[in-house]
């Protein structure tokens, strides 16, 4: 029996479930959060998700992150991170849909052990040095770490035998095609990663940047930016924003008010990354 694979509407309306329960959960036990990167464009933009986009992501201080990696509890859903699962291979965490979805990715974050379905990301906001040359000396190594661990998650890929042709022929061709990296974990550069990243938080630092999932060297925060708190609209319901969204969204994408041409617009994670619905 072939697997249905939910549509880009039925992704955003699970991903909108799954922020009103980490959002109740938050403001009942005192957790701050931001909506963050496109879904925070969503929010200003669009009042909403933007409409060719299809996940959300949150963003915490670390001390909050951590507080939530703690306490967080649902009937529905599940927090995986890199530090309650040794089957996660990601440094951040994500809250997903364990019960009704599966997910197939033929750039995987979770080993073969360990399932999840439609999820939210929740990324940790560290503290980085106030010399900005340190930070972007350190930022560049994290990404070559960070970008190490990315193709080293593609080597371990499970194939398994439902994963649907074009993520098979990618998965299948690093598998088989780069034996010298499959000596190496996921989990390995992670820890490199980690140990940095904890190295700094022990610094007298005032300002801030998301290094975990090192992509972005815009993302370079003052303390004035994200010491507190607005709410936003988000579809049905309000979210919560760090009141310097919009300098911080600048750093990043520059005028996001501007909606871009079709021809740029984001594709869809779906080129490496497809949901279904669990068979009944």
């Amino acid at each position: 029996m072939t697997m249905k694979e939910l549509t880009r509407r039925e992704v955003q309306q699970l991903c909108l479930e799954i922020l009103k329960d980490i959002h109740q959960f938050c403001i009942k036990n005192n957790i701050h959060y931001s909506i963050a990167y496109g879904s925070m464009i969503g929010a200003v933009r669009h009042k909403g998700f933007i409409p060719w986009d299809d996940d959300v992501d949150i963003i915490m201080m670390r001390e909050d992150y951590e507080k939530f990696s703690r306490l967080y509890k649902s009937d529905k859903f599940e927090f995986i991170s890199f530090e309650n699962s040794p089957h996660c291979w990601t440094l951040f965490g994500r809250v997903c849909d364990t019960l009704r979805t599966t997910h197939r990715s033929s750039t995987p974050w979770l080993d073969g052990e360990k399932d999840a379905g439609v999820w939210i990301d929740i990324f940790p906001l560290d503290k980085a040095p106030d010399d900005i040359k340190l930070h972007q000396k350190t930022y560049s190594l994290l990404q070559h770490l960070y970008l190490h661990s990315v193709q080293l998650r593609k080597v371990h890929c499970p194939i398994p035998a439902d994963m649907p042709f074009t993520l098979k022929a990618k998965a299948f061709h690093m598998t088989h095609f780069h034996p010298q990296m499959r000596r190496h974990s996921p989990r390995e550069h992670l820890g490199y990663m980690k140990m940095l990243i904890q190295q700094m938080q022990h610094q007298n630092y005032n300002h801030y940047s998301q290094m975990c999932d090192a992509e972005v060297p815009g993302e370079y925060y003052t303390q004035e930016e994200v010491s507190s708190y607005v709410e936003l609209p988000f579809e049905d319901m309000k979210v919560m924003a760090f009141k310097g969204y919009d300098s911080m969204l600048r750093k990043i994408y520059g005028d996001y008010m501007q909606i871009p041409p079709k021809k740029i617009q984001r594709k869809s994670i779906r080129s490496f990354l497809r949901f279904y619905w669990k068979k009944s």
